[in-house]
């Protein structure tokens, strides 16, 4: 992804707790653990509200 406004990337860094770096970190971590088959939902029951 290119941006050719700098501005945006600034609103975008803003606006993720951590900044573009902590997105991008999070992001190859879950890319990593489903490559390793590995469900962060693990454990959790779902329910639906009525």
């Amino acid at each position: 992804m290119v941006f050719r406004n700098p501005n945006k990337v600034a609103i975008l860094n803003s606006s993720y707790p951590g900044g573009l770096s902590s997105y991008i970190k999070t992001a190859r971590e879950l890319l990593a653990d489903s490559k390793a088959g590995r469900n962060p939902f693990d454990g959790f029951t779902p329910y639906i509200f009525k």
